[in-house]
C-alpha cells in the first residue's frame, strides 16, 4: 500500500453519516459551460448511439447523457421526450438549493421528488464530473470475460444506476450479445427510482439490497463478472466512509472470490488522505479497495483516481473534459 505524508488540511467528523458524505465535490459545478453543449435529442437517442460499435462515442455526447439521465431521473418519461435546455438548467439550479425552502414559483411536487432521492441525485450532481466517468468506463477492456458473448457487471451501492448504464455502453460496444448488469442499492427510494429509470432504459436490473451483505450476492454469481463499478469510489464524492463502500468490497470479495480474477474494476485505484494516520492511500484491487488495519471506521478524502494507468487529480476530473470540449477545433 502506496502511502505519502500529507499536511492535515482538511476538517475531520468520524461520527459524519453516509448521507452527509453524499455531497457534490463543488457546488455549483460550471452549469452555464455545459449548457453551451446541450444538444436538443432525448435520452433515449443519445444512448442508441452511445452503444453503438459503429458510431464515434463524443465527449460531447457523454456529458448530453449525463445532463438528460439528471433531468429524466427527476422527471418520470422525460428519458423520451427532447427537453429543452432551459428547462435542464432550471432543475440543476433548483437542485442546488432543494435542501431549502422552496420559492413561489417552485412546483412543489419536483422539489419534494427531489428531496425523496436526494442521496441519488448528489451522487450525479457535476455533469461534467459524471460525463468523464462514463468515459472511463466506457473505455475500459473487459477483455476475455466477454469473448463468449457474455457480460456480467455489478454496481454496487449503485445510487442513481448512472454508473449501469456506463457499463452497459461498455458491454454493448465490446459487442457482448448477453448483457446482465446489476445495480445493488439499500434506500429503498432511491432504489424505488433507479430501478423504474434502468428497466425503461434496458441498462440491467436493480436490485434492493444492501452490496455490504455478502448474502446479497446469492444468485447473482453464475459466470465470472466483466465489471465492477461504484459510484461512491468513482471520484463523484469529495468522502468516502467504512459504509457503503469498504464494507461492500470487504463482502464482494468475500462472496465472489474466484469470479472475479479478470474483472475490471472502476477507477483502477483511488488516491486519499486520512487525517488519523496523516497520510495518502492507495485503494485497488490489490489491497481490496480496504483501508489500512485499525482504521476500517474512518472515513477519507477523496484525492484522485487511477484511470488508464494515469493519475488523474480529483479537482480536474471532469474539468478536463469541458476544457477539451470548449477548445477551439485545430485548423
Amino acid at each position: 500500500m502506496h502511502q505519502t505524508a500529507q499536511q492535515d488540511l482538511y476538517p475531520h467528523d468520524p461520527a459524519v453519516s453516509a448521507r452527509a458524505l453524499a455531497r457534490p465535490l463543488e457546488d455549483p459545478f460550471p452549469l452555464e459551460a455545459c449548457l453551451k453543449h446541450y444538444r436538443t435529442s432525448s435520452l433515449v437517442l443519445d444512448l442508441q448511439t452511445a452503444r453503438d460499435p459503429d458510431a464515434a462515442l463524443s465527449d460531447g455526447l457523454l456529458l448530453n447523457v449525463a445532463l438528460k439521465y439528471f433531468y429524466a431521473y427527476v422527471h418520470p418519461g422525460a428519458e423520451r421526450e427532447e427537453v429543452p435546455v432551459g428547462e435542464v438548467g432550471a432543475l440543476y439550479r433548483r437542485f442546488l438549493r432543494h435542501g431549502s425552502l422552496n420559492e413561489p414559483e417552485d412546483d412543489i411536487e419536483v422539489m419534494n421528488r427531489m428531496r425523496q432521492v436526494s442521496p441519488g441525485l448528489n451522487v450525479m450532481s457535476d455533469a461534467p464530473r459524471m460525463a468523464r466517468i462514463l468515459r472511463a468506463v466506457a473505455d475500459l477492456d473487459p477483455g476475455p470475460v466477454v469473448r463468449g458473448g457474455r457480460f456480467l457487471g455489478l454496481d454496487l451501492c449503485a445510487g442513481p444506476g448512472l454508473l449501469v448504464l456506463a457499463q452497459n455502453i461498455l458491454a454493448r460496444r465490446s459487442g457482448a450479445g448477453v448483457v446482465d448488469i446489476v445495480g445493488l442499492e439499500p434506500d429503498p427510494a432511491v432504489a424505488g427510482r433507479t430501478g423504474d429509470l434502468v428497466r425503461s432504459l434496458g441498462l440491467g436490473r436493480l436490485l434492493e439490497a444492501d452490496a455490504a451483505r455478502p448474502e446479497s450476492y446469492a444468485g447473482l454469481l453464475d459466470r465470472d463478472v466483466a465489471c465492477v463499478t461504484c459510484p461512491a469510489l468513482s471520484g463523484a464524492l469529495r468522502r468516502i466512509g467504512p459504509r457503503p463502500a469498504f464494507s461492500a468490497f470487504r463482502a464482494l470479495f468475500l462472496a465472489a472470490g474466484p469470479r472475479l480474477g479478470q474483472t475490471v474494476f472502476h477507477p483502477q485505484g483511488l488516491i486519499v488522505y486520512s487525517r488519523e494516520v496523516n497520510v495518502s492511500l492507495v485503494l485497488s484491487r490489490d489491497n481490496g479497495f480496504q483501508g489500512p488495519p485499525g482504521y476500517e471506521g474512518s472515513d477519507f478524502l477523496v484525492q484522485g483516481l487511477v484511470l488508464d494507468n494515469r493519475i488523474v487529480p480529483l479537482h480536474r476530473l471532469g474539468r478536463d473534459l469541458l476544457a477539451a470540449l470548449d477548445r477551439p477545433p485545430a485548423s
